[in-house]
């Protein structure tokens, strides 16, 4: 199974299928499907997919990218794909996600002054933010 989840981890941008995954460690899908879930107690799609949006968070944070393409660089097919796999992880769109975490480091920007409490008050904002 590591290497597997080495596979996905450098190939999550790619196409990557049930079958395919089941066909490199020589496993019928279904077999490899039960398997995966009985092992990670999730199904083997959902941890691609959680896999793939956890990877598209960097880049939401990071540069200014259309969700279109960072969807698209995630290994999504699309970006209604990508958008009902991050808010099922996240509770909110990418979109959204994009703007609390712009909000809260702008807020930080504004009220810094080198205390220790940045990251406390980065995560009070973005809690703010969602609740508008």
């Amino acid at each position: 199974m590591q290497n597997i989840l080495r596979y996905i981890s450098s190939n999550y941008s790619h196409k990557i299928s049930l079958e395919d995954i089941a066909g490199k460690i020589g496993f019928h899908p279904q077999y490899f499907s039960s398997y995966f879930k009985k092992l990670f107690n999730i199904n083997f799609t959902d941890y691609l997919n959680n896999y793939r949006v956890e990877k598209s968070t960097s880049m939401l944070r990071n540069t200014k990218d259309s969700i279109l393409n960072i969807s698209v660089a995630c290994g999504f097919n699309n970006h209604k794909t990508f958008s009902n796999a991050f808010e099922k992880r996240y509770g909110m769109t990418p979109g959204k996600y994009r703007k609390a975490v712009l909000s809260a480091s702008q807020s930080i920007e504004e009220d810094n002054h080198g205390e220790d409490f940045d990251y406390l008050r980065y995560l009070n904002s973005c809690f703010e933010y969602l609740k508008k």
